[in-house]
């Protein structure tokens, strides 16, 4: 993909894939520098089954993602209390 700054001159070039969270232990962490992240909520603020155990990898005090920008969209249903609480 291809981004432009905002006077078009200088263009961002990055690659771009999409994967389930369940395949977290095939990615080079410290090579990746942008990553955005979509996760559902599964019942009252539970990640679901794919995401669980790189929940569980990042909570334990990793610093793989220490230098890359992150963004996460979070998904739920706001008649749980902790809709989003995944992400």
């Amino acid at each position: 993909k291809c981004l432009h700054d905002s006077q078009g001159i200088n263009n961002i070039v990055f690659s771009v894939r999409c994967m389930s969270m369940s395949y977290y232990s095939l990615v080079d962490w410290s090579k990746e520098r942008i990553c955005l992240f979509i996760c559902s909520t599964a019942g009252d603020g539970v990640p679901p089954v794919q995401a669980r155990e790189f929940f569980e990898f990042l909570g334990s005090g990793n610093k793989c993602l220490k230098d890359t920008y992150c963004a996460v969209l979070a998904l739920g249903d706001v008649s749980y209390p902790k809709f989003c609480e995944a992400g």
